[in-house]
């Protein structure tokens, strides 16, 4: 990640499907105790301690997922007028029930959160300058494999030339390297 923490490159606010996020972190299921099923405390189907993500996603970054109420499609052919599209008339695909508006930038920085609990390792404020590769071949097709990232050499001045605040970039290996955009 690039920018001075994660998220801070990411500005936009937006209209967001939760399906995704609902089947990485399943809301919580009712008390198996609380009726209507086995009383086993062992119960594999019982989350009584998740916390919904939208609560977590408030809490955390103080950031409020609002469901999305009311959904109009408007085509505005100049400055001055606009007309309606009626929904029945459009794909499902733009029909935004069950969606939530919300702030890009901070579900990222819930997200970087959730991923750091579970050992994912980010570097915010390094930017990666290479691709690290292996020296030797996988096999018969002669293909090296990713290895990791060089991180870029920080505090040069615009004569290129080290600063006072220099510091040389370092080489980060991994077992799995993902590249994304950020």
């Amino acid at each position: 990640e690039k920018g001075s923490e994660i998220g801070a490159h990411i500005l936009s606010g937006n209209v967001f499907d939760p399906r995704a996020l609902d089947e990485l972190f399943p809301p919580p299921l009712p008390s198996a105790s609380g009726g209507g099923g086995d009383d086993d405390e062992d119960s594999d189907d019982t989350y009584d301690d998740a916390v919904d993500w939208r609560t977590e996603m408030e809490e955390e970054q103080g950031s409020k997922p609002t469901p999305v109420t009311k959904d109009e499609f408007l085509i505005l052919p100049n400055d001055t007028s606009s007309y309606t599209i009626p929904s029945m008339l459009l794909p499902p695909q733009l029909h935004n029930d069950g969606n939530y508006v919300m702030s890009l930038g901070q579900l990222c920085r819930y997200l970087g959160s959730k991923a750091e609990e579970m050992g994912v390792e980010v570097y915010p404020g390094f930017a990666a300058s290479e691709v690290l590769y292996t020296s030797d071949t996988d096999g018969d097709n002669g293909v090296k494999a990713v290895k990791g990232i060089a991180t870029r050499d920080m505090g040069i001045g615009k004569d290129g030339k080290p600063k006072d605040t220099f510091e040389r970039g370092v080489e980060l290996h991994a077992r799995q390297t993902l590249f994304a955009e950020g």
